[in-house]
């Protein structure tokens, strides 16, 4: 078993997440670990065609990932999309696959004006 067997990687797909997903791979290439890509989805969306909407725009954003992944040679597992709160979403999953390690960007910082 590798130290870093399995790499949960959480992403809100801003700029921020870059750097996260860098760090992903740099881990993962050196650890020959997985990783798992999720997004979590918030809740509480009543508009069905709006939640659809959301829906697709994730997955695509996913499956861009999922192959930015594999092109740097980092085995990759289906991508979680789990609607629910952020932080209990990402813990469950990293229960669930068996992660060794979570990796989350921080926040993008707003410019006051």
């Amino acid at each position: 078993m590798n130290l870093l067997e399995k790499i949960l990687l959480a992403t809100d797909f801003l700029e921020s997440s870059t750097n996260v997903i860098g760090n992903a791979v740099a881990l993962a290439q050196t650890f020959d670990s997985r990783i798992t890509p999720i997004h979590v989805l918030p809740p509480g969306i009543d508009d069905e065609k709006a939640q659809r909407l959301l829906q697709q725009a994730a997955n695509k954003q996913m499956a861009e990932l999922k192959k930015h992944l594999e092109e740097k040679g980092i085995t990759t597992d289906a991508p979680l999309l789990p609607i629910g709160v952020h932080f209990e979403e990402i813990v469950n999953a990293a229960e669930h696959i068996d992660a060794n390690m979570i990796l989350i960007g921080a926040s993008e910082k707003k410019e006051t004006e």
